[in-house]
């Protein structure tokens, strides 16, 4: 198979977020009640004097992706004129920060999912009774309570939707002599799959363990034993890191180092390039990744060709296998999936209405189409978006999985202290220098000492 150079790669990346045209259909939209809404209170809009909205965020999708919905948007609202600011990723909470500390900046910023959020709430209006109306249709919205409770502030809207998964090369399964069209669907048939798969010189999962992939791989872990209860028992202190279900999480982690699931060197391995590249390249079968951002459907398809790669969810466990007295919990057969992508109004913000007006924008489904065409997100109103616009089956499959979910990830509940030393124990079990019993109890201190 031909190698991609680092090069090749970001432009391949950049290149996936912009077109417009992979595996689509041209189909007329069908008006939902995001459009009604919307087109309702474009009468409001046009009777004031022009307003601005000024927004904050890092761009997913690209900037030409955001100022074309931009452009898009004051046409059809022509009294309200859209700012945009685009800020580094690694740097736009200290920036967010600086606005918060003086009490004015932009009108929308852009939040994360989990504590993150919570942190700004005091700066944030209460989205409850502001989206009301087509709340239903929003996916993944109650990871942005206050508190994870839904009796208290809806604090964000998320406009895109984004889940943990696994893909597979179907060019390493045939070579392996396995069914391109028939992943494993069990702890003990990957087991099998990557014994045939390393037969022939060729590695099992491409994990990123120097970094983030350890947390894709984490999330969806927790679904093969954990409750959602017990998810929510992890921001509550009742569930315990070196106890019960989450204690196996890190024992399952640890059979699929012992089993020789991961490439070598994983510990020291990025996520991109050196984990990308051995996925895209054959050298690896299997990417735990995500429905959509910048590990998606859509960047493997553009990369390696669509006839070229497959959708899997993360192998269920059996009952004793691999864990004895373990068997798989109630989620074990969903994808985590949560609202991505979500915008907060500041309390600041002189014009909230025309600002929700623009959120409800997005939600619209001719809208979250461009979100999937031309920005390569994941939609959010998944029951308004129409999949045979994207010709990819795997798209239509993912869609499914995603109506179906049963959880947001459990991850969220955490700390981000307790994130980092994740990524910390996990690359300590990875080079031999810990076992899963010392990764738990470690990781139970750091919760404590949270707690204080």
């Amino acid at each position: 198979m031909k190698k991609l150079t680092i090069g090749t790669l970001i432009v391949v990346v950049v290149a996936s977020m912009l077109l417009i045209n992979i595996g689509c259909k041209e189909q007329t939209p069908a008006t939902t009640t995001a459009e009604t809404t919307a087109a309702e209170e474009t009468t409001v809009a046009t009777e004031q004097e022009p307003i601005t909205l000024r927004m904050f965020h890092y761009a997913g999708g690209g900037t030409d992706f955001w100022n074309n919905i931009n452009d898009s948007f004051m046409k059809e609202f022509s009294s309200i004129r859209i700012e945009q600011e685009v800020g580094d990723p690694g740097t736009y909470h200290q920036k967010l920060g600086g606005y918060v500390t003086v009490g004015d900046g932009p009108d929308l910023v852009i939040m994360e999912a989990g504590l993150s959020t919570m942190k700004y709430k005091d700066t944030l209006i209460d989205l409850e009774d502001k989206f009301g109306d087509i709340i239903n249709d929003v996916v993944g919205f109650d990871i942005y309570y206050s508190d994870f409770d839904s009796s208290k502030e809806l604090l964000a809207i998320p406009v895109a939707s984004n889940g943990h998964m696994v893909y597979y090369n179907k060019t390493v399964f045939k070579e392996a002599g396995l069914d391109p069209e028939n992943p494993p669907k069990t702890w003990a048939e990957m087991d099998k799959a990557i014994k045939a798969i390393k037969a022939v010189g060729k590695e099992g999962i491409a994990l990123g363990g120097k970094e983030y992939g350890n947390y894709w791989l984490w999330s969806a872990l927790m679904n093969e034993t954990m409750t959602k209860d017990e998810h929510l028992g992890l921001y509550k202190g009742t569930t315990k890191w070196n106890e019960g279900s989450l204690a196996d999480v890190i024992y399952l982690f640890e059979d699929m180092y012992k089993k020789g699931w991961f490439v070598e060197g994983a510990a020291l391995t990025s996520v991109t390039p050196e984990a990308q590249d051995m996925f895209i390249n054959g050298d690896a079968a299997f990417f735990v990744s995500l429905l959509g951002d910048a590990f998606n459907w859509k960047i493997w398809g553009d990369s390696m060709g669509y006839e070229n790669f497959g959708v899997m969810k993360l192998p269920q466990i059996e009952q004793d296998n691999p864990l004895k007295g373990v068997g798989p919990g109630p989620l074990a057969d969903s994808v985590p999936v949560w609202g991505s992508y979500a915008w907060a109004i500041t309390k600041w913000s002189k014009n909230p209405d025309a600002a929700v007006t623009y959120l409800k924008y997005l939600l619209r489904s001719d809208v979250q189409e461009r979100f999937v065409l031309e920005g390569g997100f994941f939609p959010n109103n998944l029951e308004g978006f129409d999949v045979s616009k994207v010709s990819a089956p795997q798209f239509a499959t993912l869609v499914d999985w995603a109506k179906n979910a049963k959880t947001f990830p459990g991850l969220f509940y955490a700390a981000p202290e307790e994130w980092e030393a994740y990524i910390r124990n996990a690359q300590l079990l990875l080079s031999d220098q810990e076992d899963a019993k010392e990764f738990a109890d470690d990781m139970q201190r750091v919760h404590d000492e949270i707690a204080k």
